[in-house]
């Protein structure tokens, strides 16, 4: 049996050999993959549009008295001289929210912008017609019972939303008797 030391030629290729080895085993890839996973970030945002009615800043009259008073989920106009003549009031104030693209229509329990009166057996009427926005769109309709759009394709508003007053034009055409004329309309804000 032979004897292979360090020094001999020999044994410095196998030590040679060895290394060589070692560092080609370092070098290779392993074979373990590397593990990924994934996470998904979801943000929900919901529709969120509202209107609201108030007393309008600085309302105004002419021709007449009138007030708004809010309740009910709404608010009440009474003009308080509704004598021979046209009444106008800008007494409402409407606050649209909406964070998409949305649409304002209006209807009312009468048909053609018409007042009744509240006492039985009283058939006069008065006429009047509302105008919507009147420094913007300025959109005048008499309400009826079918819905009239005020407004369509109104962008998404900002979080505190945009107001927009309402004009109320009453008419007394002839001379009414003395009674409490009325009409309700509903303002309905819609989204496409």
């Amino acid at each position: 049996m032979r004897n292979f030391s360090t020094g001999s030629a020999l044994g410095a290729g196998l030590l040679a050999l060895g290394a060589l080895g070692a560092a080609l085993l370092a070098a290779a890839p392993s074979t373990e993959a590397a593990q990924t996973q994934t996470v998904v970030i979801n943000a929900v945002v919901p529709q969120i549009c509202s209107i609201s009615v108030a007393a309008a800043s600085g309302a105004g009259t002419t021709g007449g008295a009138g007030t708004f008073a809010a309740g009910g989920g709404g608010g009440t106009v009474t003009v308080t001289d509704a004598n021979a003549g046209t009444t106008s009031f800008g007494l409402v104030a409407i606050t649209e929210i909406c964070n998409k693209s949305y649409s304002v229509k209006v209807s009312s329990a009468n048909t053609g912008g018409t007042l009744k009166g509240v006492t039985g057996g009283n058939t006069d009427t008065l006429s009047y017609t509302i105008t919507y926005d009147p420094t913007g769109s300025n959109t005048t309709v008499a309400p009826s019972t079918t819905q009239s759009t005020l407004a369509t394709g109104l962008a998404k508003t900002t979080g505190t939303g945009v107001t927009k007053q309402v004009n109320v034009t009453v008419t007394n055409n002839g001379l009414a008797q003395p009674d409490t004329y009325t009409d309700t309309l509903t303002i309905t804000q819609t989204v496409p």
